[in-house]
C-alpha cells in the first residue's frame, strides 16, 4: 500500500505519520513508533528507489516496536537487519471495561445507551440490500442502527443516524462503549468492542458480498 498510485495521502510514505519533518526541529526529540503495523503490504515489491527511502526514515527512528510478526520481519529485511523491531501489543489493549470518558465526551452516546448498533463498514463490503434487511431487523427488536466511520473516513450508509468525523478519539469510543452492538471491519473496533464488553462481528472483507450476506 505504501506505493499505491491512487492511496490518499495518510497511506503514503512520507506523510506526516513518518515523522521525516522532525529533521528541521533544531532540537528534535527522540523519534519512535510504537505498535506499528503493515501486515499484508509485500516491501520487496516496493520501488526500488522508494524501498531505499523507507530504509533511510526507518533507520533513522530510535525506538521501534511492531504489533505483529510480519511487519516485523518486512522492516528488518528492508533496514537489512538495523532495525529489529520490539513487539508491542496495540495501544487499544490496554483499554478496560470501564474506562471513565468525561461528560463533553460522552454526553450524546450515554443518552442513547443500548438503543443502537454501529455499523462500520465501506458501502462496496455490504450491499444496500444487507444493510437494508439488518436496519429493519434492527427496528423489530427496537434498535436503531448507526453508520460509524471508519479510519478511511466517514462511512455513507442509508441508516437512522450517520456519526460523522471530525471525534474526539474519547468520543469515538464512548459511541462502541454504550452501543447494543457493533459490526466492523476493522481491527480497532473489534478491540474497542471487546474492551468495552460490547457484542461485535467482524465482516471479513475477502469474502465475497453473496457470502458476506449469510454472515
Amino acid at each position: 500500500l505504501l506505493h499505491e498510485p491512487n492511496a490518499t495521502p495518510d497511506r503514503q510514505c512520507g506523510n506526516p505519520f513518518w515523522l521525516t519533518w522532525m529533521k528541521n526541529i533544531p532540537e528534535p526529540p527522540v523519534a519512535c513508533y510504537l505498535s506499528a503495523s503493515s501486515r499484508g503490504s509485500y516491501f520487496s515489491e516496493i520501488p526500488e528507489k522508494l524501498r531505499k527511502d523507507i530504509a533511510d526514515i526507518f533507520n533513522q527512528i530510535k525506538y521501534f516496536s511492531t504489533r505483529d510478526n510480519w511487519t516485523t520481519h518486512q522492516v528488518q529485511w528492508i533496514t537489512g537487519g538495523k532495525q529489529i523491531p520490539f513487539h508491542c501489543p496495540d495501544p487499544a489493549f490496554a483499554f478496560e471495561l470501564d474506562v471513565p470518558i468525561p461528560q463533553e465526551y460522552s454526553a450524546a452516546a450515554v443518552s442513547r445507551k443500548q438503543s443502537y448498533i454501529l455499523l462500520q463498514a465501506n458501502p462496496r463490503n455490504l450491499s444496500k440490500k444487507w444493510v437494508h434487511e439488518f436496519r429493519q431487523l434492527a427496528h423489530q427488536r427496537g434498535l436503531e442502527v448507526y453508520s460509524f466511520p471508519t479510519t478511511f473516513g466517514n462511512s455513507r450508509f442509508d441508516l437512522d443516524e450517520t456519526i460523522s468525523l471530525p471525534l474526539h478519539p474519547l468520543e469515538w469510543y464512548s459511541w462502541i462503549q454504550n452501543a447494543a452492538g457493533c459490526i466492523t471491519r476493522l481491527f480497532h473496533g473489534q478491540i474497542c468492542s471487546m474492551s468495552a464488553g460490547v457484542p461485535f462481528i467482524n465482516i471479513d472483507t475477502q469474502q465475497r458480498r453473496s457470502e458476506e450476506r449469510r454472515v
